[in-house]
């Protein structure tokens, strides 16, 4: 009798455990978070603390999209409205880290571009014809302003900083993006 007490415990444990995990990954009021559970941490250096994960419902991130406004000029735009126009496909996010860095963690969806080939990078290239909405970022924001300002130089428009992982609030993954660029692109929308 005790076996069976353990088990049918066991059983609803594991049970309960899977609907929590499935709630967490997408409910009505948030946008899907990641494809696994381990897909969510936050990059931490030697000495400092981890920031607290943040979460967006997707009304509120539809908003900050909608009140975007694209410039072709390059620009620094807030991370709350980066995740905000991830959400609603507003750009291309580009890590322009070394692919070390990037294997350690990322923004989920983005394409490691090294900061010192992204002028080069045929992917990207395809995207300054098109003037594809392009967000970089990389560990503190340094790279990121280099590369974004390369990017302007030669002609692509519609180029944002979005800083870095150090300060990204929703969640970094492991996963490598595997969907190619062009077709990301293509479903890139500019609100305005």
């Amino acid at each position: 009798m005790q076996n069976r007490t353990i088990l049918g415990t066991t059983l609803t444990t594991i049970a309960l455990s899977l609907m929590t995990l499935s709630a967490c990954a997408t409910d009505s009021t948030t946008q899907p978070v990641a494809a696994t559970a381990s897909a969510r941490f936050n990059y931490v250096e030697e000495g400092h603390a981890a920031l607290p994960l943040k979460t967006m419902s997707a009304a509120e991130a539809a908003k900050l999209a909608a009140g975007f406004t694209y410039s072709e000029q390059a620009q620094v735009i807030p991370q709350d409205v980066a995740y905000a126009l991830m959400q609603n496909q507003g750009a291309v996010v580009v890590d322009v880290r070394e692919p070390n860095e990037y294997a350690a963690g990322h923004v989920v969806g983005a394409y490691n571009v090294p900061k010192g080939t992204v002028t080069e990078n045929a992917d990207l290239a395809a995207l300054k014809a098109q003037k594809t909405p392009i967000m970089v970022y990389c560990r503190s924001g340094g790279r990121a302003g280099e590369a974004m300002k390369a990017l302007s130089e030669d002609g692509f428009s519609y180029v944002m900083s979005i800083g870095g992982v150090l300060t990204w609030p929703y969640g970094l993954t492991t996963e490598p993006t595997t969907t190619p660029m062009a077709e990301t692109a293509a479903q890139v929308t500019m609100q305005h």
